[in-house]
């Protein structure tokens, strides 16, 4: 389960994701100011497993396109993640339509 809270201002807070298995994320709720470069790949790293994952199941469940949109804003350091998160997701759903049927 993965359960995300937005900041005041989620165009400069990355929004606090934590999950059941392993917690909060290392750069969760913080300001961007306070991201190091090894933490804004690990985001990009982020939205590229979770958007694709998140895509393959919402296409596996016929909800495609549901949360393509993702949680991050599309101003937050320059869109990337955003952008990043949109394109892992349609990989996943992509993905995911192309497995044959049994």
């Amino acid at each position: 389960m993965t359960i995300v809270q937005q900041g005041d201002d989620p165009s400069e807070y990355v929004p606090r994701i934590v999950f059941n298995h392993c917690g909060f994320m290392a750069w969760s709720g913080r300001h961007v100011s306070e991201l190091t470069g090894t933490e804004v790949i690990s985001i990009l790293e982020f939205c590229q497993r979770e958007g694709s994952r998140q895509g393959w199941n919402d296409s596996l469940y016929d909800r495609a396109g549901e949360r393509e949109a993702g949680p991050f804003h599309q101003e937050l350091l320059g869109g990337f993640p955003a952008q990043e998160w949109a394109r892992s997701y349609r990989t996943g759903v992509q993905q995911q339509q192309a497995v044959p049927n049994c």
